[in-house]
């Protein structure tokens, strides 16, 4: 009798298949015990269950971010008017309508100066996290004027336009109001005008994953956020009163695809997790309407996304693909090696820390580059619940990914985003990744809560106790998976 198929973890097949649905069944049992979870009281004192009541300190701190009304002026326009060159600056503040704001500059900044005022411009993505953005944007009018707070890509253009608009406002400070591809369009925006003084950025998390916004420390979701009241004046009070810190950002070349240069904030990864995020892509581009809610997008499309791939094994031969070089170095790749994640900040996919800090400490800020291994989607899928870790592989300072000619595409991502990369018949296709800037970020002065993957006894318990399984099929999933 021929012996049974082995998979990547040495487990037959059929015992394999059967972890994997625990592990989805552990990650839906994670994020209903931390829904359940008591809310962050930040160091204000403000909690997002308690009344809406201010303390005079506090007034004074959400002060600190509002634009005085004293200096803006009002006329009727009858159509929008476009910032250009000419314009003086903040002669157009902003255009809303008929509306045109003008603001003298010249009276507001000696105020400015004396107050240590740190006025905040937002912008919103208003399509963000299941359309919660649109919930966002019209609250946070109802504590800022409406010349501070910008829709990404709406009627209001390109960020570039309110960044010049505020170029000349001293110490103003930027909140994105969505997720980490809205960031990372704002901070683009930021580097193409090449502003004398680089505005320090806070988030306000309204994506799916949020990685960058986890490791910043403004948290992973829009809980109490989007109905307004405690938790979105604490968040601007922890806005008012962040410290600056640096982020690294890296510049990545693609030499064999038609977008020659892109940037990384976050990470990037080629072969299984980026085959996992382009097929998420494109369902989403097919069937829009299945995609409405952060829990869908994240536990159920992405996991099953990770399941066909479990099924096809496309990138078994992923070593004979794929050559690595760290700092000029050429760095061998682990047997059953089907992916490899380039790391920036210490989470992925929503939260999940894949380096080992007994190698080496690792952080956003530290002019270097985590590299690990994947060895397949099912890997990555048991990281979200502790059971698993990618191998790490090495911390460099520039990178060099090279990609044979075997196949006609093949994917990447680039924080979240992917794209196929068009190898070449004759020669191999090249990702180089070298240090860019600094961008300057805010961090809560509160601090966050590090939310970690529960241990599998604790998810499927939990699993249980809320009848997703029975407890026979727990026994039988534990012992599967520890086995």
């Amino acid at each position: 009798m021929a012996a049974e198929a082995q998979g990547w973890s040495g487990l037959p097949v059929h015992q394999e298949m059967a972890a994997a649905l625990a592990v989805l069944l552990c990650m839906a049992a994670s994020l209903l015990f931390f829904a359940g979870a008591p809310r962050r009281v930040g160091a204000d004192g403000v909690s997002s269950d308690s009344a809406l009541v201010l303390t005079k300190s506090q007034r004074k701190r959400i002060e600190r971010l509002r634009l005085p009304e004293i200096y803006v002026k009002t006329s009727r326009r009858l159509t929008l008017r476009q910032s250009s060159a000419e314009d003086s600056l903040l002669q157009n503040l902003r255009t809303v309508g008929e509306k045109l704001y003008q603001f003298d500059i010249d009276a507001y900044r000696e105020e400015a100066l004396n107050a240590a005022k740190t006025p905040l411009l937002v912008f919103v993505n208003r399509k963000s996290g299941g359309q919660v953005g649109d919930l966002i944007l019209q609250q946070l009018r109802n504590f800022l004027p409406e010349w501070q707070v910008f829709e990404l890509g709406g009627p209001h253009g390109q960020p570039e336009r309110a960044l010049e608009l505020f170029r000349e406002i001293p110490r103003f400070r930027v909140m994105v109001a969505g997720g980490d591809g809205s960031v990372a369009w704002v901070l683009a925006s930021i580097d193409a005008l090449k502003l004398k003084e680089r505005p320090p950025l806070a988030i306000l998390p309204v994506g799916t994953g949020n990685d960058l916004s986890r490791v910043l420390g403004w948290g992973g979701g829009t809980t109490g956020l989007a109905t307004g009241g405690n938790a979105l004046v604490r968040h601007l009070l922890e806005v008012a009163d962040g410290a600056e810190g640096p982020l690294d950002r890296w510049k990545v070349r693609c030499l064999g695809t038609g977008k020659r240069e892109l940037v990384l904030n976050n990470y990037l990864g080629v072969g299984v997790d980026a085959q996992i995020s382009l097929n998420f892509h494109n369902n989403r581009e097919r069937s829009p309407h299945l995609f409405t809610s952060s829990f869908i997008n994240k536990y159920i499309w992405y996991a099953s996304s990770g399941g066909k791939e479990i099924l096809m094994q496309r990138f078994a031969d992923f070593n004979n693909m794929v050559h690595l070089e760290c700092d000029g170095e050429p760095v061998p790749l682990p047997p059953h090696t089907e992916g490899l994640i380039v790391l920036n900040i210490r989470s992925y996919g929503g939260g999940v820390d894949l380096w080992d800090d007994g190698l080496s400490p690792a952080e956003h800020h530290d002019g270097r580059l985590e590299v690990v291994s994947v060895a397949s989607s099912f890997q990555l899928g048991a990281a979200q619940v502790g059971l698993a870790k990618p191998t790490p592989l090495r911390q460099c300072t520039s990178c060099r990914i090279f990609v044979k000619p075997t196949r006609k595409e093949f994917p990447i991502q680039i924080d979240g985003e992917p794209f196929l990369l068009d190898t070449k018949r004759d020669e191999n296709s090249v990702i180089q990744i070298d240090f860019l800037n600094k961008a300057k970020v805010l961090r809560p002065p509160s601090g966050h809560i590090k939310v970690q993957a529960l241990h599998i006894e604790t998810s499927l318990r939990i699993a249980v106790q809320r009848k997703v399984i029975t407890e026979a099929q727990a026994q039988e999933l534990q012992r599967l998976i520890l086995k």
